[in-house]
């Protein structure tokens, strides 16, 4: 899944959530995230997340975007300020 947002505080409640719903709980965020478990952020921090992928040859990566009512703004986020810095 990927947890994105505007700000850091609204990615990581995200992540948070999504941690906690799917046996993750015991594991702390960071630890997830430093481990490519889960990316989450802003936009600027997803693409630091992903960026070692793609130096490592990855051609395709399937974005999850975390449920509830930010999910468009999500896609959004990632399509308009992630995506690019990658082209």
């Amino acid at each position: 899944r990927v947890s994105i947002a505007e700000t850091h505080e609204e990615a990581m409640e995200m992540a948070n959530w999504v941690r906690n719903r799917i046996d993750w709980a015991p594991y702390p965020l960071d630890y997830l995230i430093k481990r490519g478990v889960v990316i989450a952020g802003t936009p600027s921090e997803v693409a630091e997340q992903v960026h070692p992928y793609i130096e490592a040859g990855v051609k395709f990566i399937s974005f999850a975007p975390t449920p509830g009512e930010d999910h468009a703004r999500q896609v959004e986020l990632l399509v308009d300020k992630v995506i690019p810095q990658f082209k």
